[in-house]
This record gives structure tokens, sequence and C-alpha cells, in this order.
């Protein structure tokens, strides 16, 4: 059932590793205990990152303080929450590699052109192709989900990380999907 607050929602992102992260069944016990009607939260999926099993979660909310309220009553500990953006240029389940990029500046508010920025400058020197942008409401940094060319060649790893400017490089699996 659509509710009718449903289109009025932001997308909140929370960030853990740890214990929890490192269940792939802990996003579905946060999804269980911290998604209800009281709150207005709403799941949409989940990303495994790198060897580290860090977490990043996506979901719906009326803003972030909603799900630290949510993730304190289940006592849920996380390391970050915070409202973006999301920008799909492809089907997620094309990405394979995450790579994050902290600026010590906001990026600009044009979305458009700072896609093709990053595409142009950052991503495609590295033979990345961009599948998602996630940029938080600070604009202080990028999280860019993408498809590489062979992201297990040992000449890919090297070319990833020779100083392109990205603060990481990890693999990435889409632990969950779909909006409930």
């Amino acid at each position: 059932m659509r509710h009718a607050w449903a289109d009025r929602l932001a997308s909140v992102f929370v960030e853990w590793t740890g214990s929890t992260a490192e269940d792939e069944s802990g996003y579905a016990e946060m999804e269980r205990r911290v998604c209800s009607e009281l709150y207005r939260l709403r799941w949409r999926e989940c990303l495994i990152v790198g060897v580290a099993r860090k977490m990043i979660c996506h979901l719906h909310a009326p803003d972030a303080e909603s799900v630290r309220v949510a993730l304190r009553q289940a006592r849920i500990e996380v390391d970050a929450v915070w409202a973006g953006t999301v920008h799909d240029v492809d089907e997620l389940a094309a990405a394979d590699v995450a790579v994050e990029r902290r600026f010590p500046t906001q990026l600009p508010a044009n979305v458009e052109k700072t896609l093709a920025w990053l595409q142009r400058e950052w991503l495609k020197p590295s033979q990345l192709r961009l599948v998602r942008a996630i940029v938080p409401n600070s604009r202080d940094r990028v999280i860019c989900l993408c498809a590489a060319p062979d992201p297990d060649n040992e000449r890919y790893s090297r070319v990833a990380g020779a100083g392109v400017g990205y603060d990481w490089v990890r693999s990435v699996n889409l632990a969950s999907s779909g909006a409930r």
C-alpha cells in the first residue's frame, strides 16, 4: 500500500562496519527492527563495500533524524547517518566497484555538471563507468558505484589506485534491493 507521504521522503544513508555489518543477515535484522509506520521509514537497499564489510544502507525517511531516533530505539549502533541524493546512470546491478572521494570544499550544486566532471576527469582515466553517484547533502564527498573493466585483474587494481584522487576503491555487492 502506497502512502500519500511516500513521495515526500528523503534519501537517508546509514554506514557502519563491525559485527553487524560482517553478518550478511545484519541488514535484514536492521530493516526488521528499524523500519516502521511510526517513523515512516522505507528500506531501499543495502550495499556491502570491500573486504572490511562496510555497509551502506539506503532508506527513504522524512529526514536523517528520524532514522537516528529509530536506530537508537532499536539499540543499533552505526558509524554515520546522513541525508543525500542518488543519481542513477545505469542499472545498479552493473556496479562492482565503489570509489569515494572527499573534497575540501563543497561540490557545485549543479548535479549534471558535477557528474560530467566526475566521469571525464576522475573515472574515465581509470576505465570506470559510472553507474550511480551518491552525494551527501553536505556535498563534501561523493561515493561512485561503478562498473570496472575487470575488477579482479591485478593490472586494473594498480591503475585504479594510482593516485587518481580516490580516497578508497573497493569491491561492492548489492545485499538487498527493491523498495519495500
